[in-house]
This record gives C-alpha cells, sequence and structure tokens, in this order.
C-alpha cells in the first residue's frame, strides 16, 4: 500500500513539472567560475546560486568526484557541459527547463594528447628535470634534458597543469583537451627571488603541487642575483657534499674521495682539479644548471657506484647580446652572450667564457702563502724513500719559487628550429698547473762529506678537453628522441726532482718547460741528481647515445636509451717508491636501459628498470636493476610532505685509483688516476636510500636523507704491491696490469643529514642549516690486518648560511662550515710507505693505527658582501670577500719534524700543516 502511494505522489510530482514552467529558466549571462578541488556537489550549488537554474540530480552520480577547472565566460549549458564531460556524466533539460543529471550515454571516454616545453622564464634556456603534474595529482611527467614534456591519453576537457621546478616559482595553466586533438604549449619558470644561483636539483623533488595556488609572481626589486654564483662551490650548499678543503677537491657523501663522476652537457670530466676555496676548474660564469646524483639514483644516471654531478652551461638570453668582464686578485673572467631570432619559432644562442689567472703579473699574497708554508721538504720520507747519503732535517730553506696557472675555455650554442626540434653543441678546455722549486741548504758546514744544498721541485698539471653536440627531437607529443655523441681527453701529470750541490742551482724542470730567474745554474757540477719521480694518466671517453621516452598515459611514462663506450686509458708510474707499472687498455662498452614511471592513486609513484651492460673486455653483460617508491601528501595537517625509497645494483666500468704522492714536499697530499676495469675488477655496490621532504610553509623547508651502501666488489691501491721494489722476485719488471697496483675488496657506508631552511622578511632573509653524518668502513686486511675507517670519510659536518638582501642592490651572505672526527691525520705517505720502513729508522711512532690518529675539528667562517647598483645601461657589481673571517689555523694534515740537539740526539716534533687563515678578496664585474 505504501509503495503505491509513493509511485502515485511522483507522477503527480513530475507532472506538475512537465505541466508548470521553472522559476529559474536559464540566463544568458556568461559566467566564470574556477574550482580548486571542490566536490563536485559544492560546485554544481555554486552554479545553482548565481545562475538561479533548477537542477536535479542523484547525490549517488556526484560522490567522490574533486573539480580542479577554471571555466570562462559560459552560460549555464556551457557551464554545466564542461563540469561534466570528464566524468562520465551528461545532463538532459526537461520541457520545463528543468536540467536532470545523469550518466553519460554518449561512446568513450575521449582522449587527447599535450606536450610542450619548460624553459626559464628570463633566459628561455631548458629546465630539464622539471615537474609537470595535473592539479588533481592524477598524473604527470617530467621534462627531460631539453626542458620537453608530453603527457598522452588525457581525458577530453578543461585541466589544470601545474609546472614546478627546483629554484623557480611555480605556475599554473589551464589548458583544452580535445578529442584526439594534439595540445603544445612552451611555458616559462621564473626564478625565485632571492635564491643561490646556479640551481642544484637532487633526486628528490615534490612531484604534486602544494602551497595553494601557484602563479607568475610579478617582477620584484629583491631577484636573485648572483651571490653564490660559483658552479662548485655552490655545491657545498648541499647535504652530503664536502667542498673548500684546498687541495682535496670535492667529495660527495658516501664514496671515495674522488670516485664520483662529473659530466659538462653529458660529457665525462675526470681531472676537474679544484684549489679549494682558491678556484676551481670551471669557469663560474659558465655554468648554469647542476643535477646531482648521490645514492639511490635511477638507471638513466649510468653505470658508477659513487655519486654523479651533471653541469650544464649557461646560455643567454632569448634576443640578448652582453659582454662581461669581472677581476679579482687571483682571475679574470670574461663572458660574450649572442642570441637573435632566425625565424617564426627558430632561434640561435652562443655562450663562450674565458676564464685566467695573471701569476706573473700579480701573486695572490694568500696563495703564494700557502704554497710557500707547504713547500716543505719532508725529512722522513726523503731519508727513507729517496735514498740519501745525509740527513735531510740538517738543510734549512733559503728560497721557495711558485707558480700558480690556470686556463679554461667554455663554448656552448643552441639552435631551435622550432619549438621542439633542438640542435646543441658545446666546447670546453681546461688547463691547470701548479709548480713549486725549493732549495735549502745545509745548517753546519763544518762536516765536508755534507753537499752545501739540496733542492726539489715538484710539479702538477691537470689538462681536460670534452665536446658534444645533441639533437632533441619530439617525434609525436608521444615520442621524443635525444641523439648525442661527445668526446672527452683527460690528462694527469705529476713529476718530482730532489738532488745536492755544492754550488747554486740551475733547477731544471722539463714537465712545465719553467725556471725561475734568481737561481744560476751548477758550475762546479759537484752535485747528485737522485731520482726522478713521474706519474701520469691518460683517458680518452667517446659516447654515443640515444634517449628516448614515451607516454603512454597521464600517469605511466617509458624512457630507454642505447649507448656505445669507447674508452681508452693509459697509466704510467716511475717513481723515487713505487714498483714501475705501465699499463694501457681500451675496450668497448655496450650498454641499454629501461625505466617505467607510473604515478597511481592520488598520491603515489613508483619507478622501476635495469641496465644492462656488455663489455668486451671480459666477454659478460652485467644488469643493474633499480627501483624507487615515492608518496607525496600536500594537504596534511603537517603541510606539505613527502617521502622517497630508492636503491638497487650498481657497477662501475671506469675506475678512479687515489694514488698516494711520496715526493719530498707532497704539495698535493694524493691524486686520482682512471683506468678502464679489466673482467676481474669490476666494482659492484648496493644502495638503498631513504628521503623525507617537509615543508610546512611556502617558506619553511625540511629535509632528512638516510643511505647503505654495501659493497662487496670495491676496488682500492695496494700498497704492499707498489712497496714491492724491493723484492727481488721482481726486479725490475714494470708491470702491465691494473694488479699492478689495484686489488679488490670490501666496503660498507652509511649516514645521513638533516637540513632546515627557513625564508623570512618576505624572502629578504634565507637562513639554511645542516648537519651531516657518515660512517665507513673498509677492510684493508692485506695492508694493515683488519678493517678500518676510510681515510677520507669526514664522520660529522654541520653548516650554517644567512642570506639577508638588506637593500634592493645590496646582500650579505654568511656561512659557517665545521667538520669534527677525522682520523688518519698523518700524511698519507706515512702509512702507506714510512711504516713498511719502520723497523729500519726506529722512530718513535706507529703508524699502524690510523684510526686513532685524529685532525682537531675544522671550522670557518666566511663573510661576503655584493653590492649591485642601478645603471641605466651597464650592469656593475662589486663584491668584497672575507675568507676564515675568524683566522682559525685548520688543519689539513700532521707531519713530523726531527730536532737535533747540539749533544748529537734527536728529538721529533709533530707539525701541522694548515689552511690559509683570514684572507680578504675584492671583485669588480661589469655587464655591457
Amino acid at each position: 500500500m505504501s509503495r503505491a502511494i509513493f509511485v502515485i505522489a511522483a507522477s503527480l510530482f513530475l507532472g506538475f513539472l512537465l505541466s508548470h514552467p521553472a522559476k529559474g529558466q536559464e540566463t544568458e549571462t556568461n559566467l566564470t567560475f574556477e574550482f580548486r578541488g571542490e566536490s563536485l556537489s559544492v560546485a554544481l550549488d555554486k552554479i545553482i546560486s548565481r545562475t538561479d537554474i533548477d537542477l536535479v540530480y542523484d547525490p549517488q552520480l556526484t560522490r567522490n568526484i574533486s573539480i580542479y577547472k577554471r571555466i570562462t565566460a559560459k552560460n549555464a549549458s556551457e557551464l554545466l557541459r564542461q563540469l561534466l564531460e570528464d566524468h562520465q556524466l551528461d545532463y538532459i533539460t526537461l520541457s520545463s527547463g528543468t536540467y536532470v543529471i545523469v550518466k553519460s550515454v554518449m561512446e568513450g571516454p575521449f582522449y587527447g594528447t599535450f606536450a610542450g616545453k619548460v624553459v626559464d622564464g628570463r633566459t628561455g634556456e631548458p629546465l630539464p628535470g622539471a615537474t609537470v603534474m595535473l592539479a588533481d595529482a592524477s598524473g604527470g611527467t617530467s621534462t627531460n634534458r631539453s626542458g620537453n614534456f608530453s603527457i598522452n591519453k588525457m581525458l577530453s576537457g578543461t585541466h589544470r597543469i601545474i609546472f614546478s621546478y627546483v629554484g623557480y616559482e611555480p605556475v599554473a595553466k589551464t589548458i583544452e583537451i580535445r578529442p584526439n586533438r594534439e595540445v603544445t604549449e612552451r611555458v616559462l619558470l621564473n626564478q625565485k627571488p632571492v635564491d643561490v644561483f646556479p640551481v642544484v636539483v637532487e633526486a628528490h623533488r615534490a612531484q604534486i603541487p602544494h602551497h595553494e595556488n601557484p602563479v607568475v609572481n610579478a617582477k620584484s626589486e629583491w631577484e636573485t642575483t648572483g651571490v653564490m654564483k660559483d658552479a662548485i662551490r655552490n655545491l657545498s650548499l648541499i647535504s652530503g657534499v664536502q667542498y673548500g678543503l684546498p687541495l682535496t677537491d670535492l667529495h660527495l657523501q658516501g664514496g671515495q674521495h674522488s670516485e664520483h663522476r662529473i659530466l659538462l652537457d653529458g660529457a665525462p670530466v675526470y681531472n676537474p682539479y679544484s684549489f679549494g676555496q682558491m678556484f676551481s676548474s670551471f669557469s663560474p660564469y659558465a655554468i648554469g644548471n647542476i643535477q646531482l646524483y648521490k645514492t639511490g639514483y635511477g638507471v638513466k644516471a649510468g653505470s658508477q657506484i659513487a655519486g654523479l654531478i651533471n653541469l650544464s652551461h649557461d646560455l643567454p638570453a632569448a634576443g640578448s647580446k652582453s659582454l662581461t668582464l669581472q677581476g679579482d686578485p687571483l682571475s679574470a673572467n670574461a663572458r660574450g652572450d649572442l642570441s637573435f631570432i632566425t625565424g617564426d619559432q627558430s632561434s640561435l644562442k652562443l655562450m663562450t667564457a674565458l676564464r685566467t689567472n695573471f701569476w706573473d703579473l700579480y701573486k695572490n699574497p694568500t696563495l703564494e702563502q700557502t704554497l710557500q708554508d707547504w713547500n716543505v721538504i719532508d725529512p722522513l720520507i726523503s731519508n727513507a724513500l729517496a735514498d740519501l747519503d745525509y740527513d735531510a732535517s740538517k738543510f734549512s730553506p733559503i728560497h721557495q719559487d711558485s707558480d700558480v696557472r690556470f686556463l679554461d675555455y667554455h663554448l656552448a650554442g643552441e639552435y631551435n628550429l622550432d619549438n621542439f626540434n633542438t640542435i646543441s653543441a658545446s666546447l670546453y678546455i681546461g688547463d691547470n698547473k701548479v709548480l713549486t722549486h725549493l732549495l735549502n741548504q745545509v745548517d753546519d758546514s763544518s762536516e765536508p762529506s755534507v753537499p752545501t744544498y739540496l733542492y726539489a721541485s715538484e710539479g702538477y698539471k691537470w689538462s681536460n678537453f670534452t665536446s658534444q653536440v645533441s639533437w632533441t627531437q619530439m617525434i609525436s607529443p608521444r615520442l621524443e628522441l635525444t641523439t648525442q655523441a661527445s668526446y672527452s681527453v683527460n690528462q694527469f701529470e705529476h713529476e718530482t726532482e730532489i738532488g745536492t750541490s755544492n754550488h747554486p742551482l740551475y733547477i731544471r724542470n722539463l714537465f712545465l718547460e719553467y725556471s725561475p730567474g734568481n737561481v744560476v745554474s751548477d758550475a762546479g757540477g759537484q752535485g747528485r741528481q737522485l731520482p726522478t719521480q713521474f706519474d701520469g694518466n691518460e683517458i680518452q671517453h667517446f659516447i654515443l647515445r640515444t634517449d628516448g621516452t614515451y607516454s603512454i598515459s597521464p600517469n605511466l611514462l617509458l624512457e630507454g636509451g642505447i649507448q656505445l663506450d669507447r674508452v681508452t686509458s693509459g697509466i704510467n708510474i716511475s717513481d723515487l717508491t713505487y714498483f714501475p707499472a705501465h699499463i694501457d687498455q681500451s675496450s668497448t662498452l655496450l650498454s641499454s636501459y629501461f625505466n617505467a614511471s607510473h604515478t597511481f592513486g592520488s598520491f603515489w609513484n613508483i619507478e622501476w628498470g635495469s641496465r644492462f651492460t656488455y663489455a668486451v673486455l671480459s666477454d659478460l653483460t652485467y644488469a643493474e636493476p633499480r627501483m624507487s617508491l615515492q608518496f607525496d601528501n600536500p594537504n596534511s595537517n603537517l603541510g606539505y610532505w613527502s617521502a622517497r625509497l630508492s636503491g638497487g645494483l650498481y657497477r662501475q666500468f671506469v675506475n678512479e685509483y687515489e694514488i698516494t704522492n711520496s715526493g719530498p714536499t707532497s704539495l698535493v697530499p694524493t691524486f686520482s688516476i682512471w683506468s678502464l676495469s679489466d673482467e676481474n675488477s669490476i666494482p659492484k655496490a648496493w644502495h638503498l636510500t631513504g628521503s623525507y621532504l617537509l615543508e610546512p610553509s611556502a617558506h619553511t623547508s625540511i629535509k632528512a636523507e638516510a643511505f647503505y651502501k654495501w659493497q662487496p666488489a670495491s676496488t682500492i691501491t695496494s700498497y704492499n704491491t707498489l712497496n714491492s721494489a724491493n723484492s727481488e722476485s721482481l726486479s725490475y719488471t714494470k708491470l702491465s696490469e691494473i694488479q699492478a697496483f689495484a686489488e679488490t675488496t670490501e666496503m660498507i657506508v652509511l649516514g645521513g643529514g638533516l637540513k632546515i631552511t627557513q625564508a623570512l622578511l618576505s624572502s629578504k632573509l634565507k637562513v639554511s642549516a645542516g648537519y651531516d653524518y657518515s660512517y665507513s668502513e673498509i677492510d684493508m686486511e692485506s695492508q694493515f690486518g683488519r678493517r678500518l675507517p676510510a681515510s677520507w670519510n669526514e664522520p660529522h659536518r654541520a653548516q650554517l648560511r644567512i642570506l639577508w638582501r638588506m637593500f634592493p642592490d645590496l646582500a650579505v651572505t654568511t656561512k659557517w662550515q665545521g667538520i669534527w672526527g677525522r682520523t688518519w691525520a698523518f700524511r698519507q705517505s706515512y702509512y702507506n710507505f714510512l711504516r713498511f720502513q719502520s723497523e729500519e729508522t726506529a722512530l718513535p711512532f706507529s703508524f699502524n693505527s690510523p684510526e686513532n690518529d685524529k685532525l682537531n675539528p675544522f671550522q670557518q667562517v666566511d663573510l661576503s658582501f655584493i653590492y649591485q647598483p642601478s645603471l641605466d645601461t651597464t650592469e656593475l657589481e662589486i663584491r668584497l670577500e672575507i675568507l676564515n673571517i675568524l683566522d682559525r689555523e685548520n688543519m689539513l694534515e700532521k707531519y713530523i719534524q726531527p730536532i737535533h740537539s747540539d749533544n748529537g740526539s734527536t728529538d721529533y716534533v709533530i707539525r701541522h700543516r694548515t689552511l690559509p687563515g683570514i684572507h680578504p678578496s675584492v671583485s669588480i664585474q661589469v655587464k655591457f
């Protein structure tokens, strides 16, 4: 009975609707709505309230549907159509004018494709690795190395897309996808105000939009400036990266000291020598963005067990023509930019940069004093290893001369045939040299058997040449290909001479063809030149590769590539200490990779893939499976947070070996040589990395990370073999295989870091604080009989950096860095060579426990003032930097100095090689 009553009542009500016009007929007024995550029910209520239409729908049809859409200047019918079409819903209109929402009866769903390019809004330079994400987090992708992206199989209708990149303001755009149509767009991102340049991009980045609705900000007077423009120095601001100790190069936490790989526009640079905070291997005016991979990186990053640093040349802004000149007490820089439009969508950009020093004209006092302090003959090493007939400690220095020369040249260009076809090329030439001469005179000339003079000379040379050409083309909005050919030649040479004479000397150094002018020739001939040490390394690397990306859908992206490597390496060791070794190798590597990136749910992203490498030298194929999982939550009670877990198997086919310098002065304690792995010594490592990113607001960022690396096959230098020169069985035969100086062992590394960044005063003040911890343990059974902490490890490292834009034309930066817990405090040559001579030398010191030899904590505070006045026709920058403002004598290493008394006894005093104290520097830059 009740059911019959309900049917009759419903029929009467429907008849009433059909026979009486609704009070709210459709209005022809065009309205605009913007919905940012509202439920469909709320969106419909907003339309009803503004249009005064009658609308009927079943609440079950709109359940669990959120709306991200902007609808501009539409009437009620069009509003409803655009609002419903993405969700398989439609509407019918009754004769009364009432709208009734129903399930769509049309065929579908229909799809389209969205593709484009993300570039720097000022320079037009592509931004590789930028995030392109649908506002509802239902899918997205990242740009490739040319800044291009594509999202395939997008539902037809209106979509809101968020574009973001580290160091840039995010941009939100609304696009209209039509069935079976392709939409392409060029997206410009502007740099964030008062940030650090160049931009450093890490593996863990935000995958979905957050911090409300991003838009392009109006140009602010607090713009980005080159406050820390040097690319290499800028890396010290990143967790897990150590840079700043002179003559120790760059160190990525978790790897051996110089084992990380550096690429410039995709071409390898094997000897990018850096003289600490004095200068780096690359012109600071040539490098733009940096991609940094420390541990747990994906298959696209290549095959290496340590980290990867990928540098990119900085191309000029579209349509710009400029000349930049800069000078400081150490170097001079020049950069020229040329860019012009060649067609509707075509353009050409060229950049060239040159940097050199002028040591012959002006010697930087701080650098000269540092070289003089370090250029001291070590009597223990000289007596034990140089076959001296007298005690080197009985000579005191009377003359020291040094020469430092560096030159690097950059040339980069890019020709955009259209928005989605680009040809680029670059060239880099780098040449760094350090040379020292030292003349010592005997303290007591009453002994006729002792020569009057002892001299030593050391020279170092690092040379790099890289070139590359690449072509990137978007075949279709789904498919993009990049083909690149690169060639690099990298050389290192080191020579040491030591000798005696009874007359002033003419110190020869054929290595650098250099002689100090105030030292005269040996006229008497009563001298002795001791054995000369010479070390050399050259590696040539040719790469031909093709990479492709294919967009299956908004939440599924496939990537793959093939690569041919031809590597030739040569090593020559012939010196005072090592057993002679000459190794020449060449081989071909054929590799490929496959990677799938899948976004599912609202917040999850998973990447998985593998590399496969065929090594001709070993005639084997090696697999390297890797995976990462990331979860992003933009709407938690804490704000935006993201967690990432990644890892896999990593192998290495070109190895770095750290060789200890056994020269009498050892200006550079250790140096790196590179060689192909042979079939018995291909290192491998397992990585597991976790990181957590929290951003409670747009002005606060907190990042924590931890890693674990197990290297069951790790290669190190074998000093047992190199010290076998005393073995009668080996005689003077020159060794010709890697086993001549290398051994395979096991290493474990773990650690983590925490970094907090806070922007204050409308981003005029930015504070960054960080702490890193690392632990490394290496099996050194062959040399020490046990496992030991690695000599390069820095267990505790903390830093604080403050950037304050006091006025639009004046900025101040302060940086503090501290390092604790360093061991292996004495000269590396003591542990690797002198300990083998301990019985003969009868020293009151033992070098068998390097883990107990500790260095004092390192602390340094730097202060910089950057003044950039507003000028009409030129850009002027005056920079005052005061390094080590507290004038701390930070310790680099310890060595031992014998002290002879009048009664014939000898005492031994521990001396310290320290880093430079306070040293100011003024730099002037003019851009026309």
